[in-house]
């Protein structure tokens, strides 16, 4: 077997997703429905956390971050049930087969949310340890020359801290599409199972990551313009939350999509 053929697997997650919309609504609405509910809890705690930071009550406004930590997890958990029936449509309609997932919370769900969260752990710490190397090596030079120095360090540990940690975590990602399908796995069988195409797997990841970050920041744009908008810039925002909340399920389908068909070429 060649070498994985990443661009075109980027294009087919994108693609499966495209051509079967219907079903990913049908499947992202619940999730959709709690991720929703959840930021604007989110939005009414940062208020009271605002008011309670001024009034001095330093407790209450730990406290009311400590819950807005909670709901963030709760936010995380709605999406994993979508996230095992994503990969388990992806696999259906891969083998021809007719798609007939649902949602369910079970003990996969369960486990895949464990792996998540250990996961998005290990990148915040290599992440923080790269900064931190980043910055003992070159900080100094660069910070020397204030707010211009300050840009370009943060341009720098984009640039390079980040692709080595998505590099890394495209390493061990195979645990997520075998969890799915019921399988044994662990992070060091993910890792010698992608040693052969590990560059591959991660310029997918690029090509696939890239629609995202341009559309994060095209909508952030939007969003500032309608914040100077009177009385409609503020239902314009709220549409604008709602349009950006259906792009990111659809983005998290189309990358979830692309990894099952890696996995499916390199291990199937």
């Amino acid at each position: 077997m060649g070498k994985l053929a990443y661009l075109e697997i980027a294009k087919s997650g994108y693609r499966l997703v495209y051509y079967n919309w219907q079903s990913m609504v049908r499947l992202g609405m619940i999730p959709f429905a709690v991720i929703l509910a959840v930021a604007l809890l989110n939005a009414i705690l940062s208020n009271a956390m605002m008011s309670s930071a001024t009034g001095g009550s330093a407790g209450a406004a730990a406290g009311l971050g400590f819950l807005t930590l909670l709901l963030n997890l709760v936010s995380m958990a709605a999406i994993v049930p979508f996230l095992v029936a994503w990969h388990r449509f992806t696999f259906e309609v891969a083998e021809n087969r007719v798609p007939s997932v649902t949602l369910a919370v079970t003990k996969t769900e369960f486990v895949y949310f464990g792996y998540l969260i250990a996961l998005g752990i290990a990148m915040g710490i290599l992440y923080a340890i790269g900064g931190a190397i980043l910055g003992l090596l070159i900080g100094p030079l660069l910070l020397a020359g204030g707010h211009i120095g300050a840009v370009f360090f943060g341009l720098i540990l984009t640039l390079v801290v980040l692709p080595g940690v998505l590099y890394l975590t495209m390493r061990v990602a195979f645990v997520f599409p075998e969890i799915a399908l019921g399988r044994k796995t662990d992070p060091m069988q993910s890792w010698r199972q992608t040693a052969k195409d590990h560059v591959e797997l991660w310029l997918m990841a690029l090509v696939v990551i890239l629609p995202m970050v341009v559309a994060g920041i095209v909508l952030g744009a939007i969003g500032v313009v309608l914040a100077f908008i009177p009385v409609l810039g503020v239902v314009f925002t709220i549409v604008l939350n709602l349009l950006t909340m259906a792009i990111y399920i659809a983005f998290l389908a189309a990358f979830t999509s692309a990894l099952s068909l890696a996995y499916k070429q390199i291990v199937d």
